[in-house]
């Protein structure tokens, strides 16, 4: 009987499944997966390297490219438009509030907008292994950004704005611009934390055994707070 019902609700669900992954956001998605993997798995292998590992891991690229292609009832073409989508797609996933990447570093990953396909159809791979060493740089800049200016209470009285979605934001061109954007960014995330814990200390004060803390000692708490979470 319980198997029967796991049969009934389980069927309907894989044939959902299986009719997104032949949509064309299935296809992106699952695009956007098998190169996250290869990111990652590339990040210690230099680019151009000929080891067996790189060997297998194109092989494994042009393989799935072939299933792409070829086992679904509408197969869609990996070309060059498609190439493009997993570009945009893959870079705002990494950036996704554009606090990494600068213009330049874009501009840089440019030359691999239309060549992804040619990468799943079994050319060198070079895209993804090019944009780790670039994120990786970026990463330690932006660790070294955030412990700086988490290190200095902020301001709260000053006017100033902060655009928290990434897709009404370009790419900073310089590093100022990019370590402005961190502070803003920090800033905002300290501020809703210490809202919350002043919204907390109002709710509490009175009640025996709680500590009732300055506005100071709060925004403090808050900047640890937030501290933790980069971390």
């Amino acid at each position: 009987m319980a198997k029967g019902l796991f049969k009934l609700f389980l069927i309907p669900i894989m044939q959902k499944f299986t009719q997104f992954m032949k949509s064309r956001k299935g296809l992106l998605l699952l695009a956007i997966v098998l190169f996250g993997g290869l990111f990652f798995a590339f990040r210690s292998i230099p680019i151009g390297g000929t080891d067996i590992i790189v060997t297998q891991r194109q092989r494994l690229l042009s393989a799935v490219g072939a299933i792409l292609e070829g086992q679904h009832y509408s197969p869609k073409n990996i070309n060059d438009a498609f190439s493009k989508q997993v570009f945009k797609k893959f870079l705002e996933d990494l950036d996704g509030d554009k606090t990494l990447f600068l213009q330049s570093d874009i501009n840089s990953f440019k030359k691999y907008e239309t060549t992804i396909d040619d990468e799943i159809h079994g050319a060198a791979i070079e895209f993804v292994p090019t944009v780790s060493i670039v994120y990786d740089i970026r990463i330690a800049e932006g660790i070294a950004f955030y412990k700086e200016i988490l290190a200095n209470p902020f301001e709260f009285t000053k006017d100033e704005t902060a655009e928290p979605d990434g897709d009404k934001l370009a790419y900073v061109a310089t590093e100022a611009a990019r370590k402005e954007r961190w502070r803003k960014k920090l800033k905002l995330y300290t501020l809703e934390r210490y809202v919350d814990l002043q919204d907390q200390r109002e709710k509490n004060k009175g009640q025996k055994d709680f500590v009732v803390k300055t506005d100071v000692e709060l925004e403090k708490n808050a900047r640890v707070r937030v501290l933790k979470v980069m971390n």
